[in-house]
């Protein structure tokens, strides 16, 4: 299936649109959630046993390594911050979409030769994807083919976060311009090594422009559904407030060129027909 989901799980705009703005609303109206704050700290573990309470069996989490791990820790297998971390979320272990490693700008080939110990450490059994920031895995040459040799090797999924939308435009407030300045300026070619494909795709804050680059991904879900994969997409506007607008495009979208994908539909029962 295609599975659209929001880097968060409440907002104060969201109200109207998801029901409430708690975990269980929103789980009625989405599949997935891009659990992010796993990247600053983790929870407590009476916190993560009332997520599985509020969630049907058929959510997925997608958390995100912790920085202790990804960023300050070198990637050394079998850490103990990596162990905490599979501790703490074992009770929803069951319904985990790929855990996400976000790697930071400063991965750079220098130490590619640390990434292939590190993930023969992760826990088996799992599904993970991995995000690039530093252009030397963009390359189209070695380093990339390198890449995907390895994560295809070990049954990793390569992460796109995609910025287009993101820069089209001009920046017309700060929250706009904050995320011009802060989020990766790199390449997306949107290939899948694995059947968990897995696309983070950030628009401006007016998402009704980014029908271009919408539609690229829309006929490539579309595809990737058709050949059996689950795919997971994660829609971010500036501050996320019109997030939920723009992932019900994303699958109105998609929904055209896949049977198999159903249109967009808000807890009221109307339809997104978006873009």
């Amino acid at each position: 299936m295609l599975r659209l989901g929001l880097a968060q799980w409440h907002h104060r705009d969201w109200a109207n649109q998801i029901g409430g703005r708690g975990l269980a609303a929103y789980a009625e109206q989405f599949k997935t959630v891009e659990a992010g704050s796993t990247f600053y700290a983790l929870p407590s573990l009476q916190t993560v046993a009332q997520w599985s309470l509020d969630t049907p069996s058929d959510f997925r989490f997608a958390f995100k390594f912790p920085q202790e791990v990804t960023h300050r820790g070198g990637l050394v297998a079998n850490s103990r911050a990596q162990n905490e971390f599979f501790r703490i979320l074992d009770v929803v272990l069951d319904r985990c979409a790929p855990f996400m490693i976000q790697l930071p700008p400063t991965f750079s080939r220098a130490q590619f030769a640390s990434l292939e110990p590190f993930l023969l450490g992760l826990p088996v059994g799992l599904n993970y994807g991995i995000e690039f920031r530093h252009p030397d895995f963009f390359d189209r040459g070695d380093t990339e083919r390198a890449t995907n040799q390895l994560l295809y090797r070990l049954g990793i999924e390569r992460i796109w976060f995609d910025t287009r939308a993101l820069r089209e435009l001009a920046a017309d407030n700060d929250i706009t311009q904050d995320a011009q300045s802060k989020k990766p300026n790199v390449p997306t070619y949107g290939y899948a090594l694995t059947d968990t494909p897995m696309v983070r795709v950030i628009s401006h804050t007016y998402w009704q422009g980014a029908k271009v680059c919408v539609t690229q991904w829309a006929q490539r879900f579309a595809q990737w559904v058709d050949e059996g994969r689950d795919v997971y997409c994660f829609a971010h506007t500036p501050s996320n407030a019109r997030a939920p607008e723009f992932a019900g495009a994303i699958q109105d979208l998609s929904a055209k060129y896949s049977d198999q994908i159903p249109p967009w539909q808000w807890r009221s029962g109307t339809t997104g027909n978006l873009l």
